[in-house]
């Protein structure tokens, strides 16, 4: 139920989710009354952004377009500098004016500046689902149990008396089926991992992973796979895709 509820705001792929419906305003300067979710996810997203310099980006749906990205026509060659150049126009979450609920009566407002902004949540969304997956079943008084949402993970207690915590396989990008190393998780630690060879499109032969530098307005080129444990889900998300675009020294 919790995933189904966070899909129905966040989504970009259903018509009637807070997300679809503010993309379809992309009036400058509107005001517009968003979900309490949209709000939360937002918030920490505006956080990464200005912590990562704009590596993380949540208005980088624009710039996906471009590449044929979430459920788009992939080009059939790279997009022009200038297509790429009015996209980034339509990018910035700089732009992006989120008021937080003032009392109880009135709901969190959001206000795009730029025009034909869109926003794309892709990259923190899921960690966010396990989170509210996470306190639901804490709230219910469970105490083992590890929640995995697409590699999106968090974990609560152990998965046997004689288990310290619950161990996670990270996977070899190179060799399907074997493991990098593990990881043991420990009480109420979130994992993500970011990589690019799951997830990709073949332009005259060339595979352009799925994980765009919203800054270049490009692909990230020369990283393969990067994990990251957190006291959330939704921060390992979110941290895992900012690094990924900041690569092994500025991230």
């Amino acid at each position: 139920g919790h995933f189904a509820a966070v899909e129905r705001t966040l989504s970009l792929f259903l018509p009637a989710s807070d997300m679809a419906r503010l993309n379809r305003l992309g009036d400058t300067n509107a005001t517009v009354a968003i979900d309490d979710m949209t709000a939360d996810v937002l918030a920490y997203a505006l956080r990464v952004a200005r912590e990562s310099g704009g590596a993380f980006d949540p208005t980088i749906a624009p710039l996906m377009a471009c590449w044929g990205f979430r459920g788009g026509k992939t080009p059939a060659a790279p997009p022009a500098a200038d297509v790429l150049r009015a996209a980034r126009q339509r990018t910035g979450w700089q732009h992006l004016r989120l008021t937080p609920r003032a009392s109880p009566e009135e709901a969190p407002t959001l206000r795009m500046l730029a025009p034909g902004m869109q926003l794309d949540l892709g990259g923190i969304a899921k960690g966010y689902a396990v989170d509210r997956a996470f306190r639901a079943l804490r709230e219910r008084g469970e105490n083992d149990f590890l929640i995995n949402l697409a590699g999106n993970m968090r974990a609560h207690g152990r998965p046997e008396t004689s288990r310290s915590g619950w161990r996670i396989g990270i996977r070899n990008p190179f060799a399907e089926g074997t493991w990098f190393g593990t990881i043991t998780l420990a009480d109420g630690e979130g994992i993500a991992t970011s990589g690019s060879y799951e997830r990709y499109i073949l332009i005259n032969g060339v595979r352009h992973g799925h994980i765009l530098d919203p800054r270049a307005g490009r692909p990230v080129a020369g990283m393969i796979s990067v994990t990251v444990v957190a006291a959330s889900a939704m921060e390992a998300d979110a941290l895992s895709t900012a690094l990924f675009v900041l690569g092994p020294e500025a991230g």
